[in-house]
């Protein structure tokens, strides 16, 4: 029972209390009661999910208070709660200027202002000297103290077992155990020992059947003539390395007892499946059976006549720039439009080089064709239509020769640099007139010869020529 209760408002500026809280020096916990209120500048803080706790100094300043066992919550959503005051802070008499409320949840803990305490002198001086009081070191200290407790009492209980007698010593240990002892002896010599023989040798006859080595013959034929009628454990052929089991009374092929690693260049063709097979030799022959743009990021949109990106319309789709190179063949079976170029080839610096656009306006209709990279080419770039649906055309596919060479060269399948091409470098652009043996343009004139415009190659290219010439040209 309270004999005092204040009213306390802890808001986000101030603690409202119309007094000071005054115990006397030696009150009960719960003489003293705050009936408190948490406020964030004037409205009510919601208790939900916070921890409380009361945090002090004495008077004296010389033991703390932690408690967080005397909190009864009376309306959580607007804040209230009371709290019985504990009997430690009234161990000594004075002012407590450090007093406050903590409140704590996963993210942390917040406090209040403090609250003032007065602790009036009692006439009874002889009270205890204050201590540190921390409830929850206190619960813990009172816990252990209980098992300790319950471990003295089951103590007592085996040392009264003990002595009532109901524990055997070592005196009677020792001659029931010889008694036992005694007994099986008795059992084996009265004409039982015969079944023990027989108990044993079923044991050792079973452990010595399990085969944990297998045995090693020439072939099929040696196994069957040494074990006509069977054994336990693996047998193996050496002239094929398989492993016989003995199952249904025949000796049954059960595989290749262990296989070996496949050394570099060993792999024949009667090795391979028919599937496999099929698809080298198509790579050989320079046919792709999968499309190129198959998994290719596109964008929405169109390249324009003009090789310009017209993005946004979902009717259409387009690819990054990709790489390719002057005489590749791409054969396409794509669903395009007149308004759109379908393939577009670049030079290096991205100009437009050669358009493909379809001549027809209807997006269902399939065009198929095949189209060779020109001279300067370095990038290309695909578009192509969507359904109504937003889902490709299944039969939108892009295949090219030169890709199929790509992955012949990725898989270290040698091939003569000759069959890659069959580009005259002639159907280039030309002038009339030559070039002297100095690298210059020296005449314009003569109908006899042509010269081209300088193209761009990289480093390191090997070319095959083919040409009419004179000791006063430079070709």
């Amino acid at each position: 029972m309270a004999i005092r209760t204040y009213k306390v408002t802890l808001d986000s500026k101030n603690t409202i209390a119309p007094e000071p809280v005054y115990l006397r020096q030696g009150d009960k916990t719960g003489a003293v009661v705050i009936d408190a209120t948490l406020m964030d500048n004037g409205s009510p803080v919601s208790l939900s999910g916070l921890t409380p706790m009361f945090k002090a100094d004495t008077a004296d300043g010389q033991a703390v208070i932690a408690d967080s066992t005397g909190f009864t919550v009376t309306d959580s959503a607007n804040g209230k709660f009371t709290y019985q005051v504990p009997n430690a802070l009234s161990a000594i008499p004075g002012k407590i200027t450090t007093a406050y409320f903590s409140l704590s949840d996963a993210d942390g803990s917040e406090s209040t202002f403090d609250v003032a305490f007065i602790i009036k002198a009692a006439v009874d001086i002889s009270q205890a000297q204050a201590d540190d009081y921390i409830t929850i070191i206190d619960g813990t200290l009172n816990s252990l103290q209980k098992k300790i407790d319950d471990m003295n009492i089951d103590i007592k209980t085996v040392l009264n077992a003990y002595n009532q007698g109901d524990f055997y010593n070592k005196s009677e240990t020792d001659k029931k155990d010889a008694i036992t002892l005694s007994s099986a002896e008795k059992y084996a010599d009265s004409g039982d020992a015969d079944a023990l023989h027989n108990a044993k040798d079923y044991t050792d006859n079973s452990i010595s059947g399990i085969v944990a080595l297998p045995e090693t013959f020439a072939n099929l034929a040696a196994i069957q003539a040494k074990y006509p009628n069977g054994k336990n454990g693996l047998m193996i052929a050496a002239d094929n390395g398989h492993k016989y089991i003995w199952a249904n009374n025949v000796w049954t092929d059960a595989g290749i007892y262990q296989s070996v690693g496949i050394a570099d260049g060993t792999v024949t063709k009667t090795k391979l499946n028919d599937e496999l097979t099929t698809n080298l030799s198509n790579l050989n022959k320079g046919i792709v059976n999968e499309s190129i743009i198959d998994g290719l990021e596109t964008f929405s949109g169109y390249i324009n006549a003009s090789g310009e990106i017209v993005p946004g319309d979902v009717n259409y789709v387009y690819t990054n720039m990709l790489d390719a190179i002057p005489g590749t063949v791409i054969d396409y079976k794509l669903h395009g439009q007149n308004i759109v170029t379908s393939i577009s080839f670049f030079d290096d610096a991205m100009i437009p080089l050669l358009s493909v656009v379809f001549d027809q306006s209807n997006l269902l209709v399939l065009t198929t064709g095949t189209v060779t990279a020109p001279k300067r080419t370095r990038y290309v770039r695909y578009c192509w239509a969507k359904s109504a649906g937003d889902t490709l055309f299944s039969d939108n596919i892009i295949t090219t020769p030169f890709d199929t060479l790509k992955r012949i060269a990725e898989t270290n399948v040698t091939l003569d640099e000759r069959t890659l091409w069959a580009t005259n470098l002639c159907e280039s652009p030309t002038s009339i007139g030559y070039i002297g043996t100095n690298g210059l343009v020296v005449n314009t004139t003569d109908t006899n010869w042509v010269y081209t415009d300088f193209e761009a190659i990289d480093p390191s290219y090997a070319i095959a020529y083919k040409v009419y010439g004179h000791e006063k040209l430079d070709q």
